[in-house]
């Protein structure tokens, strides 16, 4: 159970107060894609948080050269990217889109550094992320 109460719609930051969320907004990018574009593939190194405005992103697997397997969807409102972004692993799993997208990118570098100077600020993350973690671990699991 957290101890924070959500204030807006992001569900990344939806912890963080007005004031916290400016201090975010300065290096948070707008992402434009078409359907079916690679967001990142397994093994690539990065550890950034993407945020669905528009659209939704597929989480995905190839079982063998005809087949891929959905592991789940990301839907608008939802993040992801938040596994690896806690723990410094290659991406274990392809994200693409599905139809138009739109995302804002959260870069690790300059979100880490931000928690490091507002603790306040990375326990009510930290917390988004975790909640992220499990409602998409029990989603998952429901459906295998």
């Amino acid at each position: 159970m957290n101890i924070f109460v959500r204030k807006n719609d992001n569900d990344l930051l939806k912890y963080l107060n007005t004031d916290e969320m400016t201090k975010v907004q300065p290096f948070q990018s707008i992402l434009e894609y078409n359907d079916d574009e690679i967001i990142f593939s397994i093994n690539d190194k990065g550890r950034d948080i993407y945020l669905v405005i528009v659209g939704s992103l597929e989480l995905w697997v190839q079982k063998n050269e005809n087949e891929k397997i959905t592991i789940d969807t990301i839907y608008e409102g939802e993040f992801v990217g938040e596994l690896n972004f806690a723990i410094n692993l290659r991406r274990h799993m392809n994200l693409s889109t599905k139809g138009k997208t739109r995302l804002i990118k959260y870069p690790y570098s300059q979100l880490s550094k931000l928690m490091k100077k507002e603790p306040q600020i990375a326990a009510k993350i930290h917390a988004a992320i975790n909640d992220s973690m499990a409602d998409k671990n029990i989603r998952i699991t429901q459906r295998l």
